[in-house]
């Protein structure tokens, strides 16, 4: 009888042990392609066009991959692609504006590329990310609804 009792608190103790010592299972990460385009023929009269794969990890970690491309007429304008977001910290855009990647060499030579851009958390949880392309000069800001288009995703972990 104690032979068994021994047993059966060994086999107790070492389930216990398993669980204990076995982390949670992660989690795949959570990917998203988004393709966003501002009007053509406006002002300017060129336009911008992005694809954007959205890549979560955890609720602090989202990575950006895709291209930019300054589409003809060539119209003096670059196509610009600006991140602004929301974390934990703050119901405000706690991240950004920050424009990250542009097109700015001129019409129909391409596209310009970015790889695993890190968002950046500032030690928090991000909520959000919002992604604003945009068809405009350097430094002046996009003054019409055609020339940028944005979209937003929510972090599936937060």
């Amino acid at each position: 009888m104690l032979k068994n009792l021994l047993r059966s608190m060994a086999v107790v103790i070492g389930v216990v042990l398993c669980v204990a010592f076995t982390g949670p299972a992660s989690q795949a990460a959570t990917t998203t392609t988004v393709t966003l385009a501002t009007t053509l023929g406006g002002t300017p009269k060129g336009q911008a066009k992005a694809t954007i794969k959205i890549t979560w990890t955890s609720a602090t970690t989202v990575t950006l991959t895709g291209t930019i491309t300054d589409v003809c007429p060539a119209d003096g304008a670059g196509a610009y692609l600006v991140l602004d977001g929301v974390t934990s910290a703050s119901m405000n855009n706690a991240i950004g504006p920050i424009t990250f990647v542009k097109d700015t060499d001129g019409c129909g030579n391409g596209s310009v590329s970015f790889t695993n851009y890190k968002v950046p958390n500032y030690g928090y949880k991000i909520r959000s990310v919002w992604l604003t392309l945009q068809e405009r000069d350097a430094n002046v800001a996009c003054d019409n609804s055609g020339c940028e288009v944005g979209t937003t995703r929510s972090n599936p972990y937060s």
